[in-house]
């Protein structure tokens, strides 16, 4: 409610919100059906929204949405949108973008260099450094994305939205997937 504005009809979408994530010990970000994030501090309550021009210094696509943020275990903090996947850096204060990847859902850190993506169309797995990324067949019929839990034993966990829980074991590529049957 703090964050709802009714000054106009496109500032009514800030009511949903579709993604939290602690980047601080003191500062949440939250994201959802507006292209800004906002920035709430946890002791006084104060909230600010923090522009789109804000995440990088390169001419791109405006975000239709922001879907999930992350804050991986190196304390970068990853956003993804419809349109967008960026990493924002606040040792170096420094934002990369990433080209080619959209409509963004999800992600987990899979290890130090790559960082699980689950979209609209499959899973990714992203080379942190290098930026390129790899489509993972995952041996089903293919849906959105809508969760991922990585194990530290190396099973990744997907929930989607009509093929349901799939394991998948970037150990050896072997996928279950469990539904109705089983």
């Amino acid at each position: 409610n703090m964050l709802q504005s009714k000054s106009t009809e496109m500032e009514q979408l800030n009511s949903v919100f579709l993604t939290l994530c602690e980047v601080s010990p003191t500062e949440i970000w939250a994201g959802g059906y507006t292209s800004e994030i906002y920035s709430i501090n946890k002791k006084t309550k104060a909230i600010k929204r923090l522009m789109p021009s804000k995440f990088t210094t390169k001419k791109i696509r405006r975000e239709k949405y922001i879907r999930h943020i992350m804050k991986d275990s190196q304390g970068c903090i990853w956003i993804g949108g419809y349109y967008n996947l960026k990493c924002y850096n606040p040792t170096t204060q420094e934002f990369k973008h990433y080209p080619g990847i959209s409509y963004i859902i999800n992600m987990a850190e899979c290890d130090e260099n790559n960082i699980w993506i689950g979209t609209a169309a499959g899973l990714l797995l992203l080379n942190r450094h290098s930026g390129e990324f790899q489509t993972i067949d995952l041996k089903v019929e293919m849906a959105q994305i809508n969760s991922l839990y990585q194990a530290s034993d190396g099973i990744l966990y997907i929930g989607t939205n009509g093929s349901g829980l799939i394991e998948y074991d970037h150990n050896n590529g072997a996928t279950t997937q469990y539904h109705k049957e089983n």
